[in-house]
């Protein structure tokens, strides 16, 4: 009999915490994922970024700043590729510095659908300046979280979160070193929950909890009348 009930409790248990784990509570959502890669333009001072797009759930709006050390380089171009140009890029004010002073640069899209392209998304020319200190140096794109990035579900706005892995520049004896790609250090977002579905899940798990101890108590009165009986 202490089998039985051991074996029932345990997969009670077991039941309960896997109706009321998150996994079953939270809606999965894809990942818009963007890598830049660098490289250098050949006998020259120029640095050529490709922001590709490698995972696309679907995106209809964005707010993005590229973000450089000013000291370091300087914005020179900006080619936009075929993904997301159903958004429509545009990027700020080019009155200054070869068309491309203002810092942080900001790039919008905007659609009255989800874009799931993938491909390049533009490509961006940097100069190197000759008094640029030796280190290295990040070039990446960021935005506000929960707050820039939006995509369309079933009629609503919903924000979500990129992930983007930037480049890294190295410079050493005033000159290239290295040119790599450095992984997005934020932690991939939590889906939104579903409030609704998580009321029904914890009630569920709550009320097989009862029905177990329920039960169990039945079985040990049952064990105690047999008892009785045999007195």
């Amino acid at each position: 009999m202490k089998r039985i009930i051991t074996f029932t409790l345990t997969i009670c248990v077991m039941l309960a915490i896997a109706l009321a784990s998150p996994l079953s509570v939270f809606a999965a959502e894809g990942n818009t994922v963007l890598i830049m890669n660098g490289t250098q333009v050949p006998d020259s001072r120029e640095l050529e970024i490709v922001v590709s797009v490698k995972e696309n759930s679907g995106v209809s709006s964005m707010l993005l700043s590229l973000e450089y050390d000013t000291s370091v380089f300087t914005l020179t171009g900006l080619t936009y590729g075929s993904a997301f140009a159903s958004l429509s890029p545009v990027h700020t004010n080019t009155d200054t510095e070869a068309g491309y002073g203002a810092y942080p640069f900001k790039i919008s899209y905007l659609g009255e659908k989800n874009d799931t392209s993938t491909g390049t998304m533009m490509t961006l020319r940097f100069k190197i300046k000759d008094d640029a200190p030796d280190g290295s140096y990040n070039i990446t794109l960021r935005y506000d979280r929960d707050k820039d990035v939006a995509y369309l579900n079933d009629g609503k706005i919903l924000t979500k979160n990129l992930l983007i892995d930037g480049a890294r520049i190295t410079l050493e004896n005033n000159s290239v070193s290295k040119i790599e790609t450095y992984p997005d250090s934020v932690a991939d977002p939590v889906p939104e929950k579903n409030d609704t579905v998580t009321i029904i899940i914890v009630s569920a798990a709550v009320a097989l909890v009862t029905v177990c101890v329920v039960f169990l108590l039945i079985l040990k009165k049952g064990k105690i009348k047999k008892k009785w009986i045999k007195l």
